[in-house]
């Protein structure tokens, strides 16, 4: 894992004085070494890349970046698990090596195969090789967007960067924060799609989008190359060849994941994603494992004595982390200002502060459970979309409503999800659901108008489609940038075995009346499991999830929250001020709209930090 940035264009000036101050922005990406190549063309044009580099495979100074082959010059960060096997054909092709990196394998793939041998990639990664004969820059990102690349195009010239406050620091580009953005934020959480959507918090800056290449001839002629698509429609062959299948894939995915020259650790929650994974290493791979958890102290959102039942089973090594509140708005200021955008959800600002106890224990990679949900079908409301696609089929459907009612329904608290005829009398699924407060807080807003919403049409089942719109436009777009930030501050590379083509790629060809039985969403995952994970865990129907609540972190009784809400900030364009002290003295009602209010408090921290 590493950072990286890079300039290609007409500047005014000499560039190298920018390679400092963009290796400090970065230098939490790559604390290990860091590099530069820099050159200037006869026509005025320069050329700049900057590299800081995270050590975890072949430590050896010989992987350091820029890395240069033949003609091209290769900024890379990430990881290419595959490497391994990817090496090995490049040598029966007649290639030598002269490091034992994924660097070296990456770059000579792409100079014998090109954008095409993208998809041989199994990763996750972001980087850029420049062509220095023909002058041409190529950036590229991996499948799901678990790296990023933010890249800005001047009037002559292109930058990019991991992160947006390098990429403002190598353009010497002041950046205008993007404040309708801010207010759609506002409005809709994190589900407005901005990553994706190829828009950020700060106007002109835009990100590569997942499984894209773009190619710039000139720095005003660039080619977009979709390299990879997901086969939608995929064959079923039979439950028990799913079964087996995503068993396999899961088996081979975390051993891929677990390759690196650095100690590794997982993080561990009372659910069945993140306990697979740990089960798989422990049990199938036989390695020994160190996990971490955060223990929530409301116990409505608590899972530890689950936690700490499997620990015990398993033989686990394990660091558990409850969360001190004292500190929440300083680190809520520390965090914005890095992430460059608001804080998308609390669980978020929660996982940044395990990462800091992760570091502190000396390892350098972490594996989660990220993706687990949205590929296998993991929501509450998951299942109730998947009785809107069963509802033709009448015996099947009231079949599976009484195991919805009976098995699902006693842990559902959000009564808009309670209701069932929400999902079925209506020509389309609902959408708003995914947006509305839980009490009626519309008089918060001074501009009544939201962003519109709707939902891409990759599939005709209501289920799949939510499902692809997750992966590719709201959820995964935002949570995996902004966990990658999480893990680079405290320089961890973070692994996630489910965003894993063959995982992916089989799991859609589930069909829709498969994804759930008996009243257990996730079925196949947890039939692939049997064996395995432990059935108390495989077997366990409620979902919390990696949630915590608001008050743990921000008490309405500190006379600093409350002086924090109502102080000066330009968030007032959008909030009325009297309305939300009103608010601020019905502490139920405000927090029954915790997700709202911490919207509020990340998005009035990214205004004033900024204003």
């Amino acid at each position: 894992m590493c950072g990286i940035a890079g300039y290609f264009g007409n500047y005014d000036g000499d560039l190298r004085n920018n390679i400092n101050v963009t290796i400090k922005k970065l230098q939490n990406r790559g604390p290990d070494s860091n590099g530069y190549f820099y050159k200037r063309y006869n026509e005025g044009e320069q050329l700049l890349l900057v590299h800081t580099r995270l050590k975890i495979i072949d430590l050896n100074e010989r992987s350091d970046q820029p890395f240069v082959y033949k003609n091209l010059i290769l900024n890379f960060n990430g990881e290419i698990y595959n490497y391994l096997e990817l090496r090995k054909h490049l040598i029966i092709k007649g290639h030598n090596f002269i490091s034992n990196s994924d660097t070296e394998v990456l770059i000579k793939y792409f100079h014998t195969y090109g954008y095409r041998g993208l998809d041989d990639f199994e990763g996750m990664f972001a980087f850029s090789i420049f062509d220095l004969e023909n002058k041409t820059l190529t950036l590229a990102r991996d499948r799901f967007g678990e790296k990023p690349l933010h890249y800005y195009e001047g009037k002559n010239f292109i930058s990019f960067s991991s992160e947006i406050n390098a990429l403002e620091k190598i353009s010497n580009v002041y950046f205008e924060i993007n404040k309708s953005l801010v207010f759609n934020f506002l409005n809709r959480g994190y589900r407005v799609g901005y990553e994706n959507s190829n828009i950020n918090f700060f106007k002109k800056v835009k990100s590569i989008k997942p499984s894209y290449l773009y190619k710039y001839e000139t720095v005003k002629d660039k080619k977009k190359i979709k390299y990879w698509s997901p086969d939608l429609n995929k064959s079923f062959e039979s439950k028990k060849h799913i079964i087996e299948r995503v068993r396999e894939c899961l088996i081979k995915s975390v051993e891929l994941r677990m390759r690196s020259d650095v100690p590794v650790a997982f993080f561990l929650s009372g659910g069945v994603d993140s306990n697979s994974m740990i089960s798989i290493a422990r049990n199938i791979l036989d390695k020994e494992v160190t996990c971490f958890s955060l223990v929530a102290k409301d116990k409505s959102f608590e899972e530890i004595k689950t936690i700490r039942d499997q620990v015990k089973l398993q033989n686990l090594n394990h660091i558990e982390l409850e969360l001190e509140k004292n500190d929440f708005l300083d680190n809520m200021f520390e965090l914005t200002n890095y992430y460059a955008a608001p804080i998308s959800t609390i669980s978020l600002y929660a996982i940044w502060k395990l990462y800091q106890e992760v570091s502190k224990k000396g390892f350098k990679v972490a594996i989660s459970g990220h993706g687990g949900d949205e590929i296998f079908s993991g929501y509450y409301y998951h299942h109730l979309l998947y009785l809107r696609d069963l509802a033709s089929q009448k015996n099947l459907y009231n079949l599976k409503k009484k195991e919805w009612a009976k098995y699902v329904l006693p842990y559902v608290n959000n009564p808009i999800l309670r209701n069932l005829d929400l999902f079925l009398n209506s020509s389309k699924p609902p959408i708003n659901y995914l947006f509305s407060n839980v009490d009626d807080v519309e008089d918060l807003f001074l501009q009544k108008k939201q962003s519109s919403y709707k939902e891409k049409h990759y599939h005709q089942d209501s289920l799949k489609n939510r499902m692809l719109n997750e992966v590719f436009h709201e959820i995964f777009p935002v949570v995996l940038s902004q966990e990658d930030l999480n893990a680079m501050y405290y320089s961890i590379e973070n692994r996630s075995p489910f965003l894993d083509k063959n995982i992916f790629e089989t799991a859609l060809s589930i069909p829709t009346s498969e994804f759930i039985s008996n009243g257990y969403n996730k079925s196949i995952l947890r039939e692939s499991m049997k064996g395995i994970l432990p059935d108390d865990i495989r077997l366990n129907r409620s979902k919390i999830g990696l949630n915590f609540s608001l008050k743990e972190y921000f008490d309405l009784n500190n006379t600093k929250n409350k002086k924090f809400l109502l102080s000066d900030s330009p968030i007032f364009e959008y909030i009325n001020k009297k309305n939300l002290e009103k608010l601020i003295n019905e502490e139920k009602k405000f927090y029954n709209n915790s997700q709202l209010i911490f919207n509020l408090i990340s998005s009035k921290v990214f205004m004033d930090i900024h204003s």
